[in-house]
């Protein structure tokens, strides 16, 4: 193979020029063929190739697509696991373009509609999508996917809702992210916030009120909501105390509906939390507060190969019922409701 010619072709299609010339003895199908073999995601922007040969000059006419996305907005998947857990996470984002290089040997397009039969009561303001598949004949391994998504909520809504979230995690991070706290503390509080001011409902009235319950929204804004609005808005808060959390997406044994919650670090080590199975009315559980991974031994499943393992013993709660109790005066005069403490 014409290495030299590969390493030609492949600098001026990045510099995405129309005229290209390549001195080779090979046929152009096999250099581009390693060209795209090298780096499959040209065959998102290479729109056509046409080509003049004569005698060991080829003489290319290339056109351009999709110029406006970055190399690195392009998600490479190995998985089906991995393919959903995308989905998951840009759909939970509101992403209206998704796009994923993969081996054709993984089934993208398959998992795409197993992400859509069985996850789309999660994501109710999910409302399907579009598909544009990207490959050649030349390149026999990879293709690229792009995946256009459509949600219920408009995008004007959609930041409207999100300045309204951010105004209320701004106000509840000064009530209860006091100083003197350590991150324990700060998380026991944003859980028994939750916990004890927003109501979980089921509304199946409309999916529009169905896709606010599933949201920070729901349970900032409107204080009600489903395990994932708990989730949301619990990593809002936990995002703003510059604590590291995650959004579990799993499943309560034997039960096969979906359910969420999350998994957060305190002092580098992954504990999960569910307020929603703490949620109460006026003092809240604390049964499933910073847990491990054995904790839910045959009572949950999820990705463990995708989410950090949680194998801590630490009495998270203790520390931070320790630190509410030092504080406790602080925490009272600045009116942190009682009991929250």
């Amino acid at each position: 193979m014409d290495e030299n010619a590969i390493t030609k072709l492949k600098k001026d299609l990045h510099r995405h020029k129309n005229k290209i010339t390549i001195d080779s003895f090979e046929p152009i199908q096999s250099i581009l063929s390693a060209v795209y073999e090298s780096d499959p995601k040209l065959l998102y922007y290479v729109s056509t190739i046409s080509d003049m040969p004569f005698i060991k000059r080829h003489t290319l006419t290339v056109e351009y697509e999709n110029l406006d996305v970055k190399r690195n907005e392009i998600t490479y998947i190995k998985t089906e696991d991995q393919c959903l857990n995308v989905f998951c996470k840009y759909i939970s984002e509101y992403k209206k373009k998704i796009v994923i290089l993969a081996n054709k040997a993984t089934d993208i397009i398959g998992a795409v509609k197993m992400f859509h039969n069985e996850l789309y009561g999660f994501y109710s303001n999910y409302s399907g999508y579009s598909v544009t598949t990207y490959s050649r004949k030349s390149c026999e391994n990879y293709a690229v996917y792009e995946y256009t998504i459509k949600y219920r909520i408009g995008s004007v809504k959609l930041k409207f809702m999100e300045q309204e979230v951010d105004a209320e995690v701004d106000r509840l991070a000064k009530l209860l992210f006091q100083p003197g706290l350590n991150d324990a503390a700060k998380a026991y509080l944003a859980h028994n916030y939750l916990a004890t001011n927003v109501k979980y409902v089921l509304n199946r009235k409309n999916s529009l009120v169905t896709s606010y319950t599933q949201s920070a929204y729901g349970a900032l804004i409107r204080k009600e909501c489903v395990c994932q609005g708990y989730a949301e808005a619990f990593k809002r808060l936990m995002d703003v105390a510059n604590i590291k959390c995650e959004v579990v997406i799993g499943k309560c044994i034997p039960s096969t509906g979906l359910h969420a919650w999350n998994i957060i670090y305190i002092e580098g080590r992954a504990y999960h939390i569910d307020v929603t199975w703490d949620v109460a009315n006026s003092q809240a559980s604390m049964k499933y507060f910073c847990v491990n991974d054995k904790f839910f031994t045959g009572k949950r499943k999820w990705n463990y190969s995708y989410y950090p393992k949680c194998k801590a013993l630490d009495s998270v709660l203790e520390s931070a019922r320790k630190n509410i109790s030092k504080n406790r005066v602080m925490l009272l005069k600045n009116k942190v409701p009682s009991n929250l403490i």
